[in-house]
Parts: C-alpha cells; structure tokens; sequence
C-alpha cells in the first residue's frame, strides 16, 4: 500500500487458520461467540491511511510505517442500548489486530458508537461501532523482484477481525505511477553502459562506486528471473535519482577531494560523462536524503570527525548510526528522525561530552538506563523536541557529572511531577530546561527533591498561572544566576516562593504578567531574596506611577529591563524606590515626554537606553533630575529628536558614551549643545538629516575619542578654520556617505595629531584633487593615522606626496574609485602599510615603484575589477604575484581585459618578449642562416660548370626523348660520331673552312684523317641551338676550340667553350684551344672560363699565314697530335672540384 493513500473493503477470510490469530486475541474471540448467533455475519468496513513509509530493510523483509485506521461495523449487540450501557474494555479492545506486525506503538485511539433507526416510527435502533486509532510501527512483508523494470513492491498490512467466521478478504493496490516506471528504465539503460567502460578506466573512488552501482542493476536484472526473492535495492525505487546523486555529495563532502579536470583525464569518455550527469544531478538532491549502500544499509557518513565532532544532524536517520568513531567528544544527532533507540547504540563512546538528540521522534521507551551506560563523562544532553513524557527511575544513573539537561518542547509534554530518583544522581546539574512541556505548576518533581547544584533553571511557555509557596523548594538554598519564568500567565505570586534561594541574579518574566498588576507582587516575592536583574519585557506596561514599583523599597535590584511595552512618558520619580539601580532600559518604549524629576533618587545609574522612543526635542530640563549621577552611557538613537538646545546635556558631567545618530537632527552647532559634558569620548550623530558644524562646535568636548559624522548632509566645509580643531584628542572619525565634495580650510585634519582611523568614503573628494590646480593636502598632519577608508570617491589620480606624512599607515582602503595609473611617488612614505585595498578601478598596470615603500610590509592586496592590460607591462606585478605571501583575495578569478576573459593567473610573460632576451633558437638562426647561405653559395661556386652541364643535358635529354630517343651514327664508336667539333666564330669560317679542315680532313700522304664535327653541316634543324651545341660536344672526342676576339665578343661561342670546359675539366681532357690572332691577356681576364683553361693547359698559336713553312708544319704536327692523343682520366671528383675552385 503506498504512501497518503487510501484502500477500502476489506472483509474477512475464512481461509485463515486458528494458529494464525495470536492468543489474545483467541480468548476475546471465544468470549464473542457465546453472545452471538452462529450464522451472523458482520461487514467491517476499513479506511486505512498511510501517512508514511520508511525504513525498508531488505535484508529482514520488513518496513516501517506510520498509518491511520478507521472502522465501521454494524454491531447487533449494541442494538437498542444507550451509550451509558456500554463498556469500552469490554467490546473493543482488542477487536481487530495487524498479523504482519512485528512492533507497533499504538496513539489516538478513539471509539464511538452511533444509533440509526431503521423503522418508520424510528425503532429499533440499529447501532454502529466506531474504531480510529494511529499505529506507528514495523510490518513484514516478502518483497520480491520481478520483471525489472516493470516490477513492483507490496507494502501489505493484514489486518484480521476476532471474528468466529470470515468471509472474503478483498486487497487493493496503487498501481506505480508511469514516473516510476521511467526512472527504473532509465537506471536500466545506464547500468549496461558499466560494460563499455575499460577495466583499468575508473581510477578513483567516485567513478569506481558508480560502476559499482551500475553493475548492481545489472545483477539484479539477470538474476531476478532465477531465484524467487532476493534483497530489493530500494534506493532504485521510486527517488533513484536523488540518492544516485546523494553518493556524489558524500564523496564531495566526506570523502577526498575531486578535481573535476582530473577525473576527465583519468577517466574515459564513458566514466566522465556519468560522473559529469551525477555531480550536475547532485546539486538537486535533497539535503535531508538518506544515503544508501549496496547492501541496502544506511551509509550516514557519520564516521568522519573533526576535531572530535560528528555532525549527524539533517540527515532523515531512522535510527543511531554504528559507525559513529570511539574517540567522538561532540554528536549531533538532532533534527533527524529517529524513533527508537537500542540500548547499546553509544557503548564505546567513552569521551562523549555532548551529545545532541533534540528535534526526533524518540519515545519514552529508549530512554532508558543502560543507554547511557558509557557515557560518564557525559556533560550536556539534549533530549529536546522529543516525545519523551516519562522517565524510568534511575534512568541518569551513569550520567553523574551531566551539567546541561534540556527536556523542552516534548510533544506531549511532561504533565506529571518527575519522580525524585531522575535527578538524584544528577549531582553535577547546573542547566534544567523544561520549556514548554506543559507543566501544571513550577514545582515538577516529587516531594523531597532538592537541586541545589543548579545555576540556570528555564520554565518558559509553560502557561502556569500560578506561583505556589513551596513551588521552588527544590532550589532551597540555591544560587541562581538565572530564572526563566517568561511566556507563561501568572496571575498570582506567593510572596515567599523565592525564599528558599539564597541568591537570585536574574528572574525573566517576559511576557509573563497577564495583568500589570501583578507587578507589586512581583516586588513582594523579590523582596526576601538577594536579586541583581529583573526582566519585565513586553508585559503591557503602558505608564508608570509614583506607586508602580513601591514594593520594591527593599529589593536589592541593580537592572531594571522596561524594553518592548507602551510606556508614553517618565514623571514623578517612578523609579525612587531602586536605590542601587545602574541600568535601565527603556528600549523601544513610546515615551515622548521625560519630566524634570522622572529620574530621580537614580543616583547610581550608570547606563541608560531611550532608544526607538518618541523623543523630539532635548531641552535643559530633559536630563536635569540625572544631575549629580553617575551616568556615564546614555542611548538616544532611534528616535525623532530634531533639535538640540542649549545645555540639555549640562547635568550630564559623568557622561562618557552618549549616541543621537538615527534621529531627524537639522541644525547648526555652535557649541553650547554639549556644554556640561566635558568627559564625552564617544559621540555618534550619524545618519541624521542635515547638521552643519561651526568652528567651535566641539569645544566642549575637547576630550572625544570618537566622533561619528557619517551621513549627515554635510555636503561642504566652508569654514576657515577646522571644526576639528579643539579634538586633540580624537583618534576615530567618520565623515562617510555625506557626498562631500568641498573642503575649503586645507587643514582640516591638520589639529588631529593621534587620529588613528578615518572614514572619508561614499563621498565626493575628487573635486578636492581635480578641480583646484594645486591640490588639497587634506591628509596632512595626521601623523598617527592607521586606518584610512577612501573608497568611493570617484578619485582618478592619486597626486604626488598624498601619503608622504602617513608613516604608520597600516591599512588603506581605495576600492571603488577611477584610478588609472599610481605614479611612482604617490604612496611615498608609506612604510608600514599592511593591507591595500585597490579593486574596482581601472587600472591597467601595477609598477614596482607604486608599491616600493611597502613591498617588505604588505600582508593583504586585493585588485580584482581592474582592466588589467596582460603584456609587457605587467610582467614584474605577475611575477611578484607568484613569489609574495601576499593575501590576494580573488585571485582566481581576477581577469585580464586584454586579451579579453583571460585569467590573471593564467597570464605569465616571456622573459624572450619583455626583457628584449634572444630566445636561444634566435641565436641559431642568426648564425646558422648565413653561415648556411655562405656554404651553399660556396659548394654552388664550385660546382657551378656541373650543375650547367646536366642542366643543359637533362633539358636536351627531355626533348630528344619525346623525339623517340638518340640514335646510334654508323661508322664510329658507340661513344663518339666525330674526332673533333670545331668552335668558332663565323667570322672566322674562312680559315676554319679553308685552311684548317683541308690539314684535318685531307691530310698529306702519312697523316691520319679525322672527322670533323661542323655546327654548319651537323647540326640538326628544327633543334635549339642548346640541344645542337650539347648534342656536338658529347658526339665528339675533342673540342677545338679557335680563339680569336670574334670569338670572344661571339655569345654562342662562348656558350659552347663553356660546355666543352666542363667536360674537359669535369671528366676528360677534351678541350683544345687555337690561338688564331693575338688576343691579349687583359682580354682574357674577362672571359675567366677560357682564361682558367689557358693558363693551367697548353694551348697552340696559329703562327700567320705570312709564317714560315717550317712554323706552319710545326703547328699542324701539335694539332694533329693534340686530336690525335687517346682521353686520360683527368682527375677524381675532388680533384675537378678542386680545378673547378681554382
């Protein structure tokens, strides 16, 4: 059966068997047969209620519950009888019992029976029992788990009739409501997302507890079809997802610590997203909710402790927890819901002091002995806000050295006198609160008691009426310090109830007067007994009389507490009669009128409180009956005073404490307004409407340590001189909140030579600085000065010198202003300052020159709200930020406003950026890069004809293969087509074509012939020259080369000297070179390709056709065998490099 719902007709069945029906109830049921007809059947109609469920214990298969039962039944035997003839004892109890109960504690029940006439003439009577009673207690249950998630648990109660026969049981059920069914299909979802997850993934606790969790559902889902009943995990039912994330909080709370950014690294993704849904889902759950295990037992996180403290309170418990640490001193365990408590949940607890079990449900039952057994040194105990309205005797028997007990607010009070065994062993007792419990009359405990130990006793909300003579015998010689009678409705004291106490410091009888009468019986009771206070708050008090307190002539009272009635006005020395009395308050009053004698005889009066009155006007005869007195702290706020006379305070000599703030005061002092109070050290005029001072307003009070000006309206200070000037003594002002803006005598502060706190802020000094071209040195001259508060004030620049006389500076406050930039110079000479109050302003950069004089100093520095500028410029605060000690509030979360959200912490400048230091790399990159460069230029020097060569190859190469590739000339060697290609200019063809091909190709009879390569007849048409010249020069064993200054001033000439160089001086000795007129040296040096050939190879001469024949021969004999000469290797690579550098 669920939680607040009904369930109607049961009947009952006859199925049930006689050994099923408990013996008592057996003997009631015989006793009924033999009053009743065989074959009478009754209907019993039942409403049943369940308040609440809770405490389901799977493991034993039961449930707690709170229910509410209502029956109705027609019964015959009642018929034609009046109410007078029937016996409660004798046909209700017991009529119908729970057969699946296994403790139940029984409340409220009610019985009634009502007559309904079912004839015309309305007889007979037809009579109809009434049942109704509220059951608190356990019932077993089988709960079982099938079709998960679809399942669902019976919470049954069986209740049976003590009836011969029975009919037909007829059982409803509150089908789940389709939320709960959502949420177990939920849960199932999740739990097979545990197998996804690596075995090696969840590294910490949280995520290990939620696989755990998961894999738990997953359990139980494969076994459910398997075994018949097993243990139900009922944190899935119904508030799964609270007590899920319920586990994140313990964890976060008892457990260690988590960093959410490291379980994201420890974790996968599977493992981070659940833990990410609990902890979101955590900040939802309830505080009070139960935590669950997997077991099924309760987890209370109640074995953490802290300096010897458990706190187990708002927790929803049920019962004690067990794991609760021996070496506890401190258990909280109020505000829970605990209903019983065995007798061994605090064995072991052999430190316990305090223990705290207020604000439960704990019934008389577990209060008992053997509960404390362990608690001996046991010294407060707090049973308050319980339904404990019954002690066993002997009950505080190990509890000797308690000093506090407080028994208050017990549901259904202690009506009943406490029997004398409950204190007796209480030897240590100096607390009893019994407030609220509804007792009869003060005296609640036997005859005989007596509780002299006791120092505080509180009997409030107890609506006695009635004071009795012996109602406090129990405290016969007793020294109280304080008697708390308030809240009750005494309408009658016994002028000896307060006779047996030796001493009473404080009776509180709050709202306990019903009439004000009653007063004088108050003073008679007060009168044989030594008292100091007497609280007489909000009794309805609405003016007083010559005769109010007359019978208080002897009383010993020294506080007198008026505060909260309706008093209207003080006249004719009401208060006479307290000779020794030193305070009296009259907070909160509605006095508008004080007479001239209203205090007279109060000669002892040391403080005095007209607070929240109605006061507008003090006039010299206000306090002229205090003359003489010893006054010496006077509380006027809160009232509606709005002009001072002259000498209203002059009877006042002893004064040295006087407030007037919170008033309507407009006015102008001069100074006559505090004459006669020449001790005055604390004035406070603040939050009035508007006061101007003159220069001479303090002169009276030359002694003021304190003056309070905050909001007044005093917008300027015109005056020529400092109205300060005569407080040389001062060491606090407040000036804040009056929106000042003009402060025209520049030595205001200058008189206040041991001011040592000043309080300008919410003010408008910025003018003071910014709108006179020499700025106002307004704090000069306050050399003693320790606190300054200028914040709020709009201020953009600090000038120059501002601080320079503040050498004991230690704390300065400028948040909430404009600055910008702190020159260097501007908290000069503030050496000892210790905490700087910077944030909201708008600063972009903070300089080690700013804070020079107090870097060695400085324990506190708060910054945040500046639009800090994060480069170069901050480098040094950024850095300093990480070496200091320095107490920097919000730190974290102090951001840079370029780059823009970037955290300040997260800022940290290059020493490479800011302090103009290379990066090591730089320096690589410096020398390496040329050094590189002069490499490669060097290496390209050298092996620049290689590089042309296969350039020019592979370009040639590429076009003769996309004409199908080379083919082979007949008559030569694959290696070479010619013996030589001739390289000249065309302007030297004649001689090439007439003279030097006839010796080369036509030789005289003995010479060899060679074939000769000529470009004019060779080369190829439709080819580049490029590819031809390439193609000429591989084709041939020699180039000869005709060296003439046509052939220099030739570009295509040179181009094939330049290629014939190459392979002459790259791989064979190729090159042979005809020097056909004279070209001169100077030349040649232009042209350094051919000039390198000439001067490390022999070259030939062309002797002139105008030489001799001999000269001419000679000269073709060299040729021949120049051409003629087989190819030698010239050199190695190196070697070519080496030819190629030179």
């Amino acid at each position: 059966m669920a939680e607040g719902e009904d369930s109607h007709g049961m009947k009952e069945d006859s199925s049930l068997k006689r050994n099923e029906i408990p013996q008592p109830a057996l003997e009631l049921k015989q006793q009924l047969q033999m009053n009743r007809p065989r074959d009478e059947k009754i209907v019993c109609e039942v409403k049943c209620t369940v308040i609440n469920v809770g405490e389901i214990d799977t493991k034993k298969q039961q449930f707690q519950a709170d229910i509410f039962l209502s029956f109705k039944w027609k019964e015959p035997r009642f018929d034609d009888r009046t109410r007078e003839d029937i016996k409660d004892n004798e046909f209700w109890d017991p009529r119908v019992y729970i057969a699946n109960a296994v403790a139940i504690d029984e409340r409220n029940r009610k019985n009634d029976v009502h007559f309904y006439p079912t004839g015309q003439n309305g007889l007979p009577l037809a009579a109809y029992a009434y049942l109704s009673l509220r059951l608190k207690g356990t019932f077993k249950v089988a709960m079982k788990l099938e079709k998960f998630p679809f399942d669902y648990q019976v919470y049954e109660l069986i209740i049976l009739f003590c009836r011969k026969s029975y009919g037909s049981i007829a059982r409803e059920y509150l089908p789940h409501k389709p939320f709960d069914y959502f949420v177990q299909i939920c849960i199932l979802a999740l739990s097979f997302t545990t197998f996804s997850i690596e075995a090696d993934a969840p590294s910490d606790r949280l995520s290990v507890t939620v696989t755990m969790l998961l894999t738990a559902v997953a359990f139980k889902f494969a076994v459910s079809s398997m075994l018949p009943r097993i243990s139900y995990l009922t944190f899935l039912y119904k508030k799964a997802t609270k007590t899920l994330t319920t586990i994140t909080q313990a964890y976060q709370i008892y457990g260690t610590s988590i960093t959410y950014p490291v379980l994201m690294t420890k974790m996968n993704w599977h493992g981070a997203v659940l833990s990410l849904l609990l902890c979101i889902l955590g900040t939802t759950a309830l505080p009070h909710e139960k935590i669950f295990t997997l077991n099924g037992t309760e987890a209370t996180g109640c074995s953490q402790i802290k300096d010897g403290f458990v706190d187990c309170s708002h927790r929803g418990l049920r019962e004690v927890p067990k794991d609760i640490p021996k070496s506890v001193r401190i258990l909280d365990l109020s505000h829970n819901s605990i209903y019983t408590i065995p007798s061994d949940a605090f064995d072991g607890l052999k430190n316990l002091k305090i223990l705290r079990l207020d604000h439960n449900s704990i019934s008389r039952k577990s209060i008992v002995r053997d509960l404390f057994k362990d608690l001996s040194g046991l010294q407060e105990l707090y049973l308050n806000h319980n339904e404990v309205n019954k002690f066993q005797e002997n009950v505080f028997t190990y509890l000797g050295n308690l000093q506090v007990l407080d028994l208050s607010d017990m549901n259904n009070g202690i009506p009943k006198p406490i029997q004398a065994a409950v204190f007796s062993p209480l030897k240590s007792l100096v607390d009893l609160r019994l407030n609220n419990v509804l007792l009869r009359s003060f005296n609640f405990v036997e005859a005989g008691v007596v509780l002299k130990q006791l120092r505080r006793l509180a009997l409030a909300r107890n609506d006695v009426d009635t004071v009795g003579k012996d109602d406090f015998s129990y405290l016969q010689g007793a020294v109280i310090d304080e008697l708390d009678l308030s809240s009750n409705s005494l309408r009658s004291i016994d002028p000896s109830c307060f006779a047996g106490i030796e001493f009473l410091k404080s009776l509180n009888l709050n709202r306990a007067l019903s009439d004000v009468s009653v007063i004088s019986q108050v003073g008679s009771s007060v009168q044989n007994v030594h008292i100091t206070n007497l609280t007489l708050v909000s009794i309805g008090l609405e003016s007083l009389s010559a005769t109010t307190f007359e019978t208080f002539a002897t009383s010993t009272l020294k506080n007198l507490d008026l505060s909260l009635n309706n008093i209207s006005s003080i006249k004719d020395a009401p208060f006479r009669y307290f000779k020794q009395l030193s305070e009296l308050n009259l907070y909160k009053n509605n006095i508008s009128y004080i007479g001239p004698g209203a205090f007279e005889h109060l000669a002892n009066l040391v403080t005095l409180d007209l607070s929240n009155n109605s006061l507008t006007t003090l006039n010299e005869t206000t306090f002229v009956s205090l003359n003489g007195s010893a006054l010496d702290t006077m509380y006027l706020e809160l009232n509606l005073i709005d002009s001072i006379e002259e000498g209203a305070f002059h009877t006042l000599g002893n004064l040295r404490y006087l407030k007037l703030s919170k008033n309507r005061i407009s006015q102008y002092f001069k100074g006559p307004e505090f004459d006669g109070m020449a001790k005055l050290e604390f004035l406070d005029l603040g939050l009035n409407t508007e006061i101007t001072l003159d220069s001479d307003a303090f002169e009276s009070v030359k002694n003021l340590k304190k003056l309070y000006l905050n909001v007044i309206g005093m917008k300027k200070m015109e005056s020529g001189k400092s109205p300060f000037r005569h407080l040389t003594k001062l060491q606090t002002l407040d000036l804040s909140n009056n929106s000042m803006s003009v402060i025209v005598a520049p030595d205001i502060f200058k008189p206040l030579a041991n001011l040592e706190v000043l309080y300008v802020q919410h003010n408008n000094l910025y003018h003071i600085w910014e709108d006179t071209k020499i700025p106002t040195a307004f704090l000069d001259g306050l050399t003693s000065l320790q606190k300054a508060d200028l914040s709020y004030n709009g201020f953009s620049f600090i000038p120059n010198g501002t601080f320079q006389s503040l050498k004991r500076l230690k704390t300065l406050l400028l948040a909430h202003n404009k600055l910008s930039t702190i020159p260097p110079s501007s908290f000069a000479g503030l050496t000892s300052l210790v905490k700087l109050e910077l944030h909201y302003n708008r600063m972009n950069v903070i300089n080690k020159s700013s804070f020079s004089p107090f870097l060695t100093t400085l324990e506190s520095l708060s910054i945040s709200n500046n639009p800090f500028l994060c480069n170069c410029e901050l480098e040094w605060f950024r850095k300093w930020i990480n070496d200091t000690q320095v107490n920097i509030p919000d730190l974290g979360k102090t951001q840079c406003a370029d780059p823009p959200g970037k955290l300040l912490l997260d800022f940290w400048p290059s020493p490479y950026d800011c302090d103009g230091v290379l990066r090591p790399y730089y320096y690589v990159i410096i020398v390496g890069v040329p050094l590189l460069i002069i490499f490669i230029i060097f290496i390209l020097w050298c092996c620049r004809w290689r590089i042309r060569y296969w350039l020019l190859r592979g370009k040639a190469r590429r076009r003769t293969r996309r004409r199908g590739g080379y083919h082979e000339i007949t008559g030569r060697n694959e290696e070479h087509h010619y013996d030589v290609f001739i390289s000249y200019s065309s302007k030297d063809g004649d001689w090439v074509k007439n003279v030097l091909k006839p010796e080369l190709e036509n030789p005289e009879e003995g010479h060899e012939r060679f074939e000769i390569n000529d470009h004019d007849e060779s080369f190829v048409a439709g080819e580049t020259i490029v590819e031809n010249i390439i193609e000429a020069v591989d084709q041939s064993r020699k180039t000869l080369c005709i060296l003439s200054k046509n052939y220099l001033q030739s570009n295509w000439c040179r181009y094939e000297q330049e290629v014939a160089m190459f392979k002459h001086l790259g791989d064979k000795k190729c090159l042979v070179v005809i020097r056909l007129d004279d070209v001169k040296d100077q030349e040649l040096k232009q042209h350094d390709h051919i000039h390198q050939v000439m001067r490390q190879d022999t070259y030939l001469a062309w002797p002139g056709n105008d030489a001799s024949e001999v000269k001419q021969k000679w000269f073709w004999e060299k040729l021949r065998e120049a051409v003629a000469k087989e190819e030698n290797e010239r050199c190695s690579w190196c070697c070519c490099c080496c030819c190629c550098c030179c």
